[in-house]
């Protein structure tokens, strides 16, 4: 039903894939056999697959910590201009994956249109860094431009 386009109009002549290991014990001489495939077609899927990031700059100004702090709010906001050159009929969100660096212990995005809050696209209130996951999501969310707002906040 959707997949990523990849074709010679592309400026992108290489993809990479990030994995993430969680090794606790330290163990040594471990050997990774999951793999991946990667299927190409000569059809085009009905719909375009692609990312969309909100969230802050990893930067040492956007996440500074205070000293002795015992919580801290990293609060971000997509403005309606961000929006502005999606397509009038929206866009479907269909996954959500949260991050945050070593000391964030919760997540979440939520949806705000009118200036209420209308839905998470995830919640992650116990976060763990070393075990991050995709939420896909069991019905899309769309995505107007302009009208909408996302609230991107992370606790740590």
């Amino acid at each position: 039903e959707a997949g990523y386009a990849v074709t010679s109009a592309i400026s992108n002549k290489y993809f990479m894939i990030k994995i993430h290991y969680d090794n606790p014990r330290l163990t040594s001489n471990l050997r990774d056999s999951s793999g991946i495939r990667f299927y190409l077609g000569n059809e085009l899927r009905q719909y375009d697959l692609s990312y969309l990031v909100f969230g802050t700059l990893s930067s040492p100004e956007s996440l500074a910590i205070p000293p002795n702090a015992e919580q801290f709010i990293v609060d971000s906001y997509c403005p309606p201009e961000a929006t502005r050159n999606l397509p009038a009929s929206g866009i479907n969100i269909v996954s959500a994956l949260p991050h945050t660096h070593l000391q964030g212990i919760s997540v979440w995005t939520k949806l705000i249109r009118n200036n209420t809050a209308v839905q998470y696209l995830f919640n992650a209130e116990a976060f763990d860094f070393n075990h991050q996951f995709a939420n896909r999501l069991p019905t899309p969310i769309k995505i107007y431009p302009v009208r909408n707002q996302t609230a991107n906040l992370s606790n740590i």
